[in-house]
């Protein structure tokens, strides 16, 4: 068995792990409000990691097909192997998201690049990075800004468990100052040129108005960031 037979299957059987979990207990994302703040009157919430064959991918995928599409006009065609979706009680999506691991396939956002990730990213960073470190976001569609809050503190977490380092995404200039609201280093890596995909980019619509660029989060630092605002909320609203 390979390596990266191996990898795949151990990244497999934690999303199972911790996607069983949560489907158990029915555990609720701490939402947090435009103030950084946990929103306490918030029904809870469930969330999922949504796989290919799983009977909620259908209603996931729409969700963020629909939401590229209201708000960039754009046409959706494919999606990342994991998606991440916040529902409410109804069972109506908040949030939702797509993650690929680098250790296990090409990342779209290579697509932008003229080396691999971890090349861009041990360079940036002037130290060796893996690329079993390394995980990609993107799909990113919210009802509102704190599900979209929620979701990262989400997929932080989850990311986190699978011992990632580092999470590398298209960050819109929109997304890139929730990361700086939240408190979250999000550096800018590399400018992202929608020439690099061909004819596909006319099915983006505006998305590429929204000033995307390539960032680099640590895993690490973000869930600690997370952290400090769920510790300040505790603080805030004692119980």
């Amino acid at each position: 068995m390979s390596k990266h037979t191996i990898l795949n299957q151990n990244s497999q059987a934690n999303t199972d792990q911790w996607t069983m979990s949560l489907a158990m207990t029915n555990r609720a994302p701490k939402l947090i409000n435009k103030l950084g703040r946990i929103n306490n009157d918030t029904q809870p919430n469930r969330s999922l990691v949504v796989l290919p064959n799983d009977k909620h991918r259908s209603q996931v995928e729409d969700f963020i097909r629909c939401n590229f599409k209201k708000h960039h006009g754009a046409e959706l065609k494919t999606f990342a192997p994991f998606l991440l979706a916040n529902f409410n009680q109804e069972n109506e999506i908040d949030a939702a998201l797509g993650y690929r691991l680098a250790g296990d396939s090409p990342l779209f956002i290579e697509t932008y690049l003229e080396q691999n990730i971890e090349s861009l990213v041990s360079h940036y960073l002037g130290q060796s990075v893996s690329r079993n470190a390394i995980a990609e976001t993107g799909n990113l569609a919210s009802t509102d800004a704190s599900s979209c809050k929620a979701l990262f503190a989400e997929v932080t977490e989850h990311l986190h468990q699978q011992n990632l380092e580092w999470l590398v995404s298209s960050s819109t200039k929109v997304v890139r100052v929730l990361y700086r609201r939240l408190g979250i280093k999000a550096h800018v890596i590399h400018d992202v040129d929608k020439t690099r995909l061909g004819k596909d980019q006319h099915s983006w619509g505006s998305y590429y108005e929204n000033q995307p660029k390539i960032t680099l989060i640590n895993i690490e630092q973000a869930k600690q960031c997370f952290q400090a605002l769920n510790s300040k909320n505790h603080a805030d609203y004692p119980h």
